[in-house]
């Protein structure tokens, strides 16, 4: 009975530390794990962090761009405008200029549409004074 009771003390024994290095096992790979778990909170911060800085830096490159484009946009459409200006002022001056010349055309024209009817008129004068002096001679004939 004693050999029994010794076989069963032993297998106690042995299921004893079978459970104990069991535990020891578990409980090391526990604090693996939750070093492991540690390690990458702290890795998510970093990435939080990164994604945050990234995010930043694309929205300063972005908002560079678009007042860049914008720039050059307000740039070309001044440029348009003043392309524009220029060409207006250019046909205005070309139309005074031919509002200058036409006017000096319709003063000479009266000038000589004057002196057109001054010489039409002088001409019927003397044609009709030659009648006259016709028709005196004609009745001093008669």
């Amino acid at each position: 009975m004693e050999v029994k009771r010794r076989d069963e003390g032993d297998v106690y024994e042995q299921k004893q530390k079978e459970r104990e290095r069991a535990l020891t096992e578990r409980e090391v790979s526990l604090q693996k794990r939750q070093s492991e778990i540690l390690e990458m909170e702290k890795t998510l911060g970093a990435v939080s962090e990164k994604v945050q800085q990234a995010v930043k830096e694309a929205n300063e490159k972005l908002a560079k761009e678009l007042m860049s484009k914008h720039n050059i946009e307000i740039n070309e459409l001044k440029t348009t405008a003043l392309h524009e200006k220029n060409i207006a002022d250019l046909k205005i001056t070309n139309m005074t200029e031919t509002i200058k010349v036409q006017g000096t055309e319709i003063d000479l024209l009266k000038r000589q549409l004057a002196e057109s009817s001054k010489q039409l008129k002088d001409v019927a004068v003397s044609v009709i004074e030659g009648r006259s002096q016709n028709n005196k001679i004609a009745q001093m004939e008669i």
